[in-house]
């Protein structure tokens, strides 16, 4: 199986998503025989995109400038990254009620007309369909009350998004509250922990 794990976390030492995310695919590791690509957006950042890539988009790949193709080409190899997972295991804080501005980023270069979806008669149509997400995500507090539910942006978001590109198949692991010291962080984890070897199991 191909695994392309992502970690957004903008800390390397004392990050929950980050430390979480390396549990699951050690787990994973030991149940199943993976290839892993390693995605870091806190070491290999990507730039926002532009007004020559919004203008590439919707261009005829027989029509790209030199300029155009050479600004698709970080894009290009994202895409291809996607493309060849069977599985993305994404690790993510919540920062701001929201994802980190570095996966958003990701998530504008990859999600991509004529590679990532396509428009048909029918409407948008998902290419990635095939593909199954597991999402490890930390939060200083819990959204589980009716009253703080709606604080939560980051599972709406990512499940409208990655369902746009086709991808159905996703399961989340929230690990909070992780701002009230360190017996509920580690609860939190241990939760999570169990939540690793269902998903496991049914890959």
């Amino acid at each position: 199986m191909k695994v392309l794990h992502i970690d957004a976390s903008l800390r390397q030492a004392g990050s929950v998503s980050r430390e979480m995310s390396q549990a699951f695919i050690d787990h994973l590791k030991k149940e199943k025989n993976i290839e892993v690509d390693r995605l870091d957006l806190a070491t290999e950042k990507l730039d926002h995109i532009t007004q020559l890539y919004a203008e590439a988009m919707y261009a005829m790949p027989n029509q790209y400038t030199p300029e155009q193709e050479k600004e698709l080409e970080i894009s290009n190899g994202l895409v291809d990254r996607v493309m060849d997972a069977e599985l993305m295991v994404i690790g993510t804080p919540t920062y701001n009620f929201g994802i980190p501005s570095n996966l958003k980023t990701f998530i504008d270069l990859t999600v991509r007309s004529g590679r990532t979806f396509m428009y048909t008669e029918a409407g948008f149509e998902g290419k990635l369909g095939d593909k199954k997400v597991v999402v490890i995500n930390s939060r200083g507090l819990s959204y589980a009350e009716e009253e703080t539910s709606g604080n939560d942006h980051v599972t709406g978001y990512l499940k409208t998004i990655l369902g746009f590109v086709g991808i159905t198949d996703v399961q989340f692991v929230h690990l909070d509250p992780t701002f009230f010291g360190e017996e509920a962080t580690n609860a939190a984890k241990a939760r999570a922990k169990e939540e690793f070897a269902t998903i496991v199991d049914s890959l």
